[in-house]
């Protein structure tokens, strides 16, 4: 019964066509790596990304990094920590945010 609903509503869906060289699907970190990557090499190329919500708030880097990698090793400073962050996500960062996560995860 449901799939059936699903069906008679998809006709109500917006229909939007938009002209692109390269469609990714999905702004994650691989998605965003491969937009740059594609840039890089051909700066006119026109790169689309397709996401499932708006990119401030979907996905691991909305969030400011990736969240499984939030503490800090022994010996290790924050100001190392933002530098790995950036570096794992291709200079895509909110430096705000993984300060504030990394003091909050990493209190003694």
């Amino acid at each position: 019964m449901a799939r059936e609903s699903l069906f008679k509503s998809i006709e109500k869906v917006e229909k939007v066509y938009i002209d692109t060289d390269i469609l990714i699907i999905g702004a994650g970190n691989a998605g965003c790596f491969a937009g740059i990557e594609a840039k890089r090499i051909n700066p006119e190329v026109k790169v689309t990304f397709m996401e499932k919500a708006h990119i401030d708030r979907s996905g691991c880097l909305a969030g400011g990094m990736d969240a499984i990698n939030t503490y800090i090793k022994k010996g290790r400073t924050i100001e190392d920590f933002v530098r790995w962050s950036r570096s794992q996500a291709g200079g895509l960062l909110r430096e705000d945010l993984t300060i504030t996560m990394a003091e909050v995860l990493n209190k003694p």
